[in-house]
């Protein structure tokens, strides 16, 4: 348990270092596409992920995360991505963000709801 903790935490502070510089450079030199090393991050998360078996619960607020953050900066079809992952795990848990951002976005994009 202790063990999984401390690799949840390594993958998310990788992650949340590495999107922050990324993110913040994109904001200062006005670029709206998304990051190339952002998938090759994603890919050994996600990885990780399956590798320690993560509980389903606490998968759902990793995906309800990643879905916010990539909101925020307008990454709106990778927000999209997790927020979909996030309805699709099989736990009882609020989806409610989920389904009102995928909403949102879809109203964003034009795209029928």
């Amino acid at each position: 348990m202790h063990e999984c903790k401390t690799i949840m935490t390594t993958i998310l502070k990788r992650f949340l270092l590495v999107s922050f510089v990324t993110l913040f450079s994109l904001t200062v030199f006005g670029s709206s596409e998304f990051p190339p090393q952002f998938k090759k991050i994603e890919k050994q998360a996600l990885k990780m992920l399956k590798e320690k078996k993560v509980d389903d619960n606490k998968l759902l607020l990793i995906y309800l995360l990643a879905g916010r953050e990539l909101h925020d900066y307008d990454f709106l079809d990778q927000s999209a991505e997790y927020y979909q992952k996030a309805l699709d795990l099989p736990v009882e848990g609020s989806k409610t963000e989920a389904h009102l951002n995928l909403v949102g976005i879809a109203l964003t994009k034009n795209d029928k709801v």
